[in-house]
């Protein structure tokens, strides 16, 4: 029997049908200008834009994946998230979360904020 469902830091989501991610690049680094929000105004327009458009998970990246971007260390990659992520949970408490981090202490801070998945382009290297 095939497991359609995913449990991500007790939050189910149900993967018997199609998902859609909506990405949010705190970086002014990012390749793709529309999806960066560097501000709380810009964040909370896009992230209501999302939910109205019927996205199931929001993925945070504060450090740019571009080819030729500078990389972050772990904590410059918390100092952008850390505020992100409490201002996301006290205003959108039940929002799916995922946050785009190769950096194990980014990930394992995540859980402080109830973060429902890490997507690690790295694979977890």
């Amino acid at each position: 029997m095939i497991n359609d469902t995913l449990n991500c830091n007790g939050k189910i989501l149900d993967l018997s049908q199609c998902r859609v991610m909506g990405i949010i690049n705190l970086s002014k680094d990012s390749f793709y200008s529309e999806s960066i929000a560097t501000d709380i105004d810009r964040l909370h327009a896009k992230v209501d834009k999302m939910i109205s458009e019927g996205v199931d998970l929001v993925d945070l990246g504060a450090a740019s994946s571009r080819p030729g971007s500078t990389p972050l260390s772990a904590e410059e990659e918390w100092t952008i998230l850390e505020p992100v992520l409490n201002n996301l949970r006290n205003k959108y408490p039940e929002l799916f979360i995922s946050v785009d981090t190769y950096h194990g202490l980014v990930a394992d801070r995540c859980y402080d904020f109830k973060v429902n998945m890490i997507n690690d382009i790295s694979g977890f290297q």
